[in-house]
């Protein structure tokens, strides 16, 4: 009986541990057509920015690590109909897969720019489906809402490298980057 627990117990700190590397080589993200993006506008949100960044200079991976903070404790995931406006999301603090994309956006983009970024790195708001083990998951599901998935994408011109973030994910299993198929 010992064993068996000590074994349980250490499958699921492995599965902790690991959970980014697992979640990566099991699902895979199809980019499709990107959504608008939009400006920033909300003073609120542009104030409570400027203190994020406290007049220090931030590397590309820090402005990805803020936006994904400040979605996940702005924002809670719903299944309802809500706006994807990222400048008005934050008065219901309720988004969707959408709603989380467009604020990650909107705050990476605004970070990039103010950091001197913006003319090599850009994100960009994606719609995509997800894949696991090479199997599209949507096909699964009558419901609208999930006839595909929202994600970002963040690519640095210059070295031709993207970094994929999904910030609704992030927000409830703590996984910072996806794969893309």
């Amino acid at each position: 009986m010992k064993i068996a627990l000590k074994s349980i117990l250490v499958f699921f700190l492995f599965g902790f541990l690991f959970k980014g590397v697992l979640f990566r080589s099991m699902v895979k993200y199809k980019i499709g057509p990107e959504r608008m993006i939009y400006a920033l506008t909300d003073q609120k949100i542009i104030e409570e920015l400027h203190q994020l960044q406290k007049e220090k200079t931030l590397s590309e991976k820090d402005i990805m690590q803020i936006s994904r903070k400040f979605c996940q404790q702005k924002l809670s995931f719903t299944f309802e109909k809500v706006t994807s406006d990222p400048n008005e999301i934050l008065k219901e603090g309720k988004a969707d897969c959408i709603g989380y994309s467009a604020l990650f956006t909107v705050v990476t983009n605004y970070l990039l720019e103010q950091q001197g970024y913006a003319s090599s790195t850009r994100c960009r708001h994606a719609v995509g489906k997800l894949y696991v083990f090479g199997i599209d998951v949507h096909q699964y599901f009558k419901n609208p809402f999930f006839k595909d998935h929202d994600f970002n994408m963040i690519h640095n011109q210059e070295t031709e490298e993207s970094t994929f973030v999904d910030a609704s994910l992030y927000d409830y299993f703590g996984i910072k980057t996806v794969s893309r198929k």
